[in-house]
Formats: C-alpha cells, structure tokens, sequence
C-alpha cells in the first residue's frame, strides 16, 4: 500500500507523557488532569494504563507517585504491557515541573476529540454504505453521534465566584449606565416585560396552560412584536408541528390587520378591510420571521436548523432574538427508542 494513502491518527504522544509525568510529581498535577481528560483520549494504550492507575488511586484518596502507580499496575497485572518500571521513569523524567500540565492536557484533549470525530464519522460511512436503516433514522444517529462529540469539546468544571462577580459587575454596570426597564428581547406586552426585563437571553420559558387558552396565540403575538420592533427588530424563528405555515401567517395576518381570523378563511369581510389585510401582508413579508412547519422535528434536528439560520442571520448582520416551538409534545427524541 502506497504511504501517501496511510493516515496515521490525530496524537500527541509527547504532550501525553508530560501529562502523565507531571501526575506523578505532584497531586495537584492529577486534580487538573482528572478534570480534563479521559481514558479514551490518550493515543498510547499504556498511557491509557498509566493514567487509569492515576485517577484509581486519587479517587480512593492515595498518594499517586511512581511507586504507588507501579504497585497499582502490578496489582492490576498490566505493569509488563506499559513497560515496566523503566518507562514510568522515563515518564517522570519528561518534566521538570508539573506547571504546565494544563497546556499539555488540552492538546491531548484536542488531538483525543479528533479521533473520536474521525471514528463518529467513519461509522456514519459504514452504516450509509450498508443501507440497512432509514435514511432519517441515519440522520438522527449521525447528528447525535456528532453531538456527542461536540459536548466533549468544552470541558465542564466549577467556575470560581469571583470570576462570575466579576462578569456579573460589570452587566449591571452597562444595564446602569443604559437604564431601561427592558434588557433583554422585549415582547410587546408591557406588564410582561416590566416584571420580566424582557425574555433574557439562554432562558427557556414555557408557556403551560389547558388546551384551547390562547398558547399559541400568545406566543406569535410575541413573536410578531419582536419582528416588527420599530426601533430593534430581531429574527424569531417559529417551528409549528402541529399548523401549516400558511396556517400560522394567516393567524398573524388576521392579529396585525384586526381582522377575524373566521372572516379571513370564509371571504367573508367587508371591502374596506381588504387594504389592513394587504398592508399587515406586506409589513410581515419585510420582517425577519421564518416558519417551519415539518412534523416531529427531533431536538438535534430543531437545533441543526436554528443553527443554520443563526448562521445565515450573522453574516447579514442580523441576529436570533428567540426561537418558539409549538409544541414541545410534538418532538421526537434523537432516536426511536
């Protein structure tokens, strides 16, 4: 086989033993490498030993040294496949200090999601090439694999308060120095928005009430207040499982223009309401609304699409002010099961 069609996986064996090295120098060491790396992300097999042996001893509270690692590996009966206690010396050796363990461990985490990505996508291939699933069933077991992947990506960890005062301080000076009742997406209601400063941005807010009250009635006249914001319109994304989109226009159509929703499907209005109904038309038709109307969207679809459109919006200098589903009953999870 050619060289040139041989490709050799994402790894980063020097960074791998200095991350291991710096664990067996100081636990401190350990604490930060535990909080961003896995097993799986390390390339070489007996570092994936080594640094199980590690974490097995910091979690039952014991010293992680060259000494207690090796006597865990030969506990385990794995010291001979990592290479004795010669190599775990060697290990100790990469480094002379253990500060740097974090600019190490996130190059093994970047190399390690690579290959996860390139083993999520290469299965996505096989499972096309076969044939034996749904093509929408591929879809959703494609964007979870991939989803998985991308959750990887951002290490979770505690965030220390004073960083967070800090953040926090310096929002509540510019909504001082702005001082407006609305911060957030005003929705047109304004009770509403004096008690909510708006709908804040990262919030999920349900919108509960008994069948037939007026939910999604509620939710595209927000939607249509953002929109035609005179002074700050904003795009709004509205996904109906439940109404065609030109169902949902129309209902919009009949709120803006005044007129009976029941008048505007039967003709049955009076003549010189004809100019509200064209002119209401005509100003939603210039507003960054967008409407999906596809039954059952899966959450990773819905979010495939909203992403999409955040994108699109961002190059033209717009932005997503809020996305409505109607209704959340009508999803479908990523997979059948």
């Amino acid at each position: 086989m050619p060289t040139d069609s041989i490709h050799v996986p994402p790894q980063a064996i020097e960074a791998e033993m200095a991350v291991l090295g710096s664990m067996l120098i100081e636990r401190e060491a350990v604490e930060k490498a535990i909080e961003l790396l896995e097993e799986g992300m390390f390339y070489k097999d007996a570092h994936r030993k080594v640094f199980a042996a590690a974490c097995s001893l910091y979690q039952r509270g014991q010293a992680v040294d060259i000494v207690t690692v090796g006597e865990e590996l030969r506990r385990s009966k794995v010291i001979g496949e990592i290479g004795g206690p010669t190599y775990l010396a060697e290990l100790q050796g990469k480094v002379a200090t253990s500060a740097h363990i974090e600019h190490y461990a996130r190059m093994v985490r970047e190399k390690g999601i690579l290959r996860e990505l390139i083993r999520a996508s290469t299965e996505v291939v096989t499972q096309c090439y076969r044939e034996e699933k749904d093509p929408s069933e591929l879809l959703d077991e494609a964007q979870a694999r991939i989803l998985a992947v991308a959750q990887k990506q951002t290490a979770a960890g505690f965030v220390e308060a004073k960083q967070i005062a800090h953040e926090v301080i310096e929002e509540i000076e510019k909504i001082h120095q702005r001082k407006a009742e609305t911060t957030g997406v005003p929705t047109g209601f304004k009770e509403l928005d004096r008690k909510t400063s708006g709908l804040q941005k990262g919030d999920l807010i349900l919108l509960a009430a008994r069948p037939g009250q007026g939910k999604t009635s509620l939710a595209l006249n927000i939607a249509t207040n953002i929109v035609l914001h005179p002074k700050e319109p904003r795009a709004v994304a509205f996904y109906s499982m439940e109404m065609s989109r030109n169902s949902i226009f129309t209902r919009i159509v009949s709120a803006e223009a005044g007129v009976a929703l029941h008048e505007l499907r039967n003709g049955y209005f009076r003549r010189d309401r004809w100019t509200d109904v064209t002119s209401a038309a005509a100003r939603l038709s210039e507003a960054p609304l967008f409407i999906n109307d596809m039954p059952g969207l899966s959450v990773l679809e819905v979010r495939s699409l909203a992403r999409r459109l955040h994108s699109d919006l961002r190059a033209k200098g717009q932005s997503l002010g809020l996305v409505i589903i109607d209704y959340l009953q009508l999803m479908r999870g990523a997979s059948r099961r």
